[in-house]
């Protein structure tokens, strides 16, 4: 990324992947110290000029992402390091549409953290690599089909999740509060999720299947991972945190950085964002309403420099916001609530199963029976119903000064010197919410047993 993009990466000096070769016992990788601070600590104002420039150079580094095509999904390795499985060079299309070998790389298996879902089972699966691109005078043509295909690699994938549920505890999610007559993570509606999955992908993808050639993005592009020059903020002079990074279908990365993201309906990009009409509020809520305001500012300025590039990212940004596209990436995050959603999605989708391009004159391949249906509605109630919870809960302990109000949607955290105080607010809070929510006894064991925070 450093050598054939530009991309400002610290320098690797020494690493190892193989735990029983080192003398520590542990992996380890040794790397240049970045000359800078993270974009986190140097604290921008959302409307400040280089908070505007550091967004126009993040855009300008996911155009230059977006115009490399792998000819396979998987993890990039040095060629060296998987010389026993004779896997070929390192082929890809450039900007210009040259095919370029590498023999210094090989792609191998998926080791992508999304992909693995933080696995815990030691039965082999089939991590990839998947071969599924032929370029022809830079043109790509994707085989929908068993084997070395896109659909190998989306097989692959749910054979994965299912062997992943055959050796998991707790399916414990990391979104919202769940309980009795809230979402409920059973393994029976996982694998149901999983076996629909396998019928309807297809039918999900990108029209355009160009947007599910193979592509290599950060996908985690956060500001404590952007470092900036101390004396100049709004030069970028380091972007660390490729771990999560893999050659994925382009339409499965995360093209737009979560951290200006306003996480609420988005207006349209060609007009001009504006503050609420009922601005006459406390000067709490003016604040942010002017936060969501600056955040809108940066989302369409990132989008309007994507489009003056002509990116492929900005097509693909606005094809993912198909809620059918959307959720076809779904298997990645089965360990969340994303089945429920998953298994509403197909719901809504029966009702327009006509639209689609690749249904016409096909019967809609899944069945749900009317208990079913009612059941999947129950579900999202609940899943919905559990994130309020925990936006509430959130809210409590920012009143009460237990956590910062700028830390990241789904982390809880607190200093040293509130820990213990944080502790007993949640023990009041949880009190408060099995007395509200629990029917009986019973439930308020359950709900006990599946509050999300222990005192450990």
């Amino acid at each position: 990324m450093r050598e054939v993009i530009g991309t400002p990466l610290p320098e690797v000096y020494a690493w190892s992947s193989r735990a029983h070769e080192t003398l520590v016992g542990a992996e380890f990788i040794i790397m240049e110290k970045v000359e800078g601070i993270t974009l986190e600590e140097a604290s921008l104002p959302l409307d400040s000029p280089e908070m505007f420039q550091v967004v126009k150079s993040i855009a300008e580094h996911v155009h230059a992402w977006s115009c490399l095509t792998f000819e396979q999904y998987g993890c990039l390795y040095f060629a060296r390091d998987l010389e026993r499985h004779c896997l070929p060079a390192l082929r890809y299309t450039d900007s210009s549409g040259v095919q370029i070998s590498d023999k210094r790389f090989v792609v191998g298996p998926f080791y992508h953290y999304d992909y693995l879902d933080k696995t815990r089972d030691t039965k082999r699966q089939n991590n990839g690599p998947c071969e599924c691109l032929h370029i022809t005078h830079g043109c790509c043509k994707l085989i929908l089909s068993s084997g070395s295909s896109l659909g190998e690699f989306h097989t692959a994938i749910v054979e994965r999740g299912l062997a992943r549920l055959e050796h998991t505890a707790p399916l414990s999610p990391a979104t919202g509060i769940y309980g009795p007559g809230l979402y409920q993570p059973s393994y029976e509606t996982k694998i149901r999720a999983l076996n629909a999955y396998l019928e309807i992908y297809h039918f999900m993808i990108p029209p355009d299947l160009s947007f599910s050639a193979p592509h290599i993005s950060h996908c985690d592009v956060e500001n404590r991972h952007i470092f900036v020059d101390p004396n100049n903020s709004a030069k970028i002079v380091g972007i660390i945190g490729w771990q999560t990074t893999a050659i994925l279908p382009f339409h499965f990365h995360r093209l737009e950085p979560g951290w200006f993201h306003p996480q609420q309906s988005e207006p349209d990009c060609d007009d001009d964002p504006s503050l609420p009409s009922d601005y006459k509020i406390r000067w709490k809520e003016q604040e942010e309403a002017h936060s969501l305001q600056f955040r809108r500012d940066l989302r369409c300025l990132y989008m309007s420099h994507l489009k003056d590039r002509s990116s492929k990212a900005l097509q693909c940004l606005e094809i993912c916001e198909d809620p059918v596209v959307h959720a076809s990436t779904f298997p990645f995050t089965l360990f969340d609530v994303s089945e429920t959603c998953f298994l509403f999605a197909i719901m809504m989708l029966e009702h327009e199963w006509e639209t689609l391009p690749r249904a016409k004159g096909m019967a809609f391949p899944i069945e749900l029976s009317d208990e079913e249906k009612q059941s999947i509605v129950s579900e999202i109630l609940g899943v919905r119903k559990g994130v309020m919870l925990m936006k509430s809960l959130r809210e409590s302990l920012i009143e009460l000064h237990m956590i910062n109000d700028d830390e990241k949607e789904e982390l809880l955290l607190t200093t040293d010197d509130q820990y213990y105080a944080a502790l007993n607010v949640l023990a009041t809070l949880e009190a408060l919410m099995i007395g509200e929510y629990a029917k009986n006894a019973e439930e308020a064991k359950e709900w006990k047993a599946q509050w999300p925070f222990r005192r450990e």
